[in-house]
């Protein structure tokens, strides 16, 4: 029985957690470049090359036809916390290929993405 109550008290408390507001405000965006480019660079300076301005926009002009980039920043009291990026993909069986794999067993086959970059 105290288990059960236990464990009612906790599933009440997460479910309060999951629906109290965290105080964040955010941007999302279709383009790096509808964001605002000092607090992106702030965040992610000395990071990856790919959280780099000059990569996404590199990305955003030249992305395979099926994938798609959404960008968020996060602000607590107005101060840039979090760079967030997304990427959509819509991928079909068309997509997908058989190809073996030498690996482990020689007779296994494996799909394998091939990706249409044009």
């Amino acid at each position: 029985m105290k288990d059960a109550l236990r464990l009612l008290k906790d599933k009440k408390l997460r479910h309060k957690e999951r629906y109290t507001s965290l105080g964040y405000q955010y941007v999302i965006a279709d383009n790096i470049n509808f964001l605002n480019k000092d607090d992106w660079s702030e965040l992610t300076k000395n990071k990856t090359v790919f959280m780099s301005l000059a990569y996404l926009q590199v990305l955003d002009a030249h992305s395979p036809k099926n994938t798609e980039q959404r960008y968020a920043l996060a602000y607590q009291d107005g101060k840039p916390i979090a760079a967030f990026v997304f990427q959509l993909a819509v991928i079909s069986g068309e997509q997908l290929v058989w190809v073996r794999l030498f690996f482990n067993d020689p007779k296994a086959l494996k799909y394998q993405l091939v990706t249409d970059f044009h």
